[in-house]
């Protein structure tokens, strides 16, 4: 972050998970801001609104509209929704999941931001020192669904597989972090070869054991029938 955006005063608005990390990014970076949540009057709004240089709207999808048409019109507006398309403020989405741990500085920069093409050409934002790439607003919805699938979809995934290591076969979940960084790191490298399993060898034996195997756990043997049909439809990578 350079010294011009340092001498900007930067107005939050909500006080949850987001809004806390951004308040601690800025204050790691000696960035002013100032904090307005809806506990608080329109009438502080207005007056907080006085000199800021942006609004970072951390709030709901829903009430992105509505909190800002609160604000001045000719003041910079900015929500984080991934999917949200809005006229009324800019859409910068980082992709990133946050967790109520805090992150070091340099972790924060490192962010990719998906932005809302106009505003690539935004003095603010082209001060962070994040990568930054555009998306058209009419890809919104399809690439917040492709980040729901590989975050979400995948962490409830690994956390059902990981209360069946503990809870069944007594192994703790840290053995299976070598073969998760080694799986992420195939797939970053394009080096993904689905046909080394059992589906890609069509080996019906050690399918019909594992569905056999997974009978007490009928939420994964559904899901494992997913991924087998849909592998056959899709063919491996």
């Amino acid at each position: 972050m350079n010294d011009t955006a340092k001498n900007q005063k930067i107005l939050i608005l909500g006080n949850g998970r987001l809004s806390r990390h951004l308040r601690h990014y800025f204050t790691t970076r000696e960035i002013p801001w100032t904090l307005w949540s809806r506990q608080e009057s329109v009438a502080a709004l207005t007056e907080k609104a006085l000199g800021a240089s942006a609004a970072l709207l951390a709030v709901s999808d829903g009430a992105i509209e509505e909190v800002a048409g609160l604000l001045p019109e000719e003041l910079l507006k900015i929500h984080f929704s991934g999917i949200h398309v809005s006229e009324k403020a800019f859409g910068v989405h980082p992709l990133m999941t946050f967790s109520p741990h805090l992150l070091e500085p340099q972790v924060y920069d490192r962010i990719p931001l998906v932005v809302d093409p106009e505003i690539l050409t935004k003095e603010w934002l082209r001060n962070l020192p994040n990568p930054k790439w555009p998306l058209k607003k009419e890809d919104r919805a399809l690439y917040h669904g492709l980040c729901h699938l590989a975050g979400n979809y995948s962490k409830w995934i690994l956390e059902q597989v990981c209360r069946v290591f503990e809870g069944k076969l007594e192994l703790p979940r840290t053995l299976l972090q070598p073969f998760l960084e080694q799986s992420l790191l195939q797939v970053m490298k394009k080096e993904t070869d689905l046909n080394a399993g059992p589906f890609g060898r069509k080996d019906q034996k050690t399918i019909q054991d594992h569905l056999r195997a997974l009978e007490t756990e009928p939420a994964l043997k559904s899901l494992y029938l997913q991924y087998y049909d849909a592998y056959q439809k899709g063919g491996p990578t």
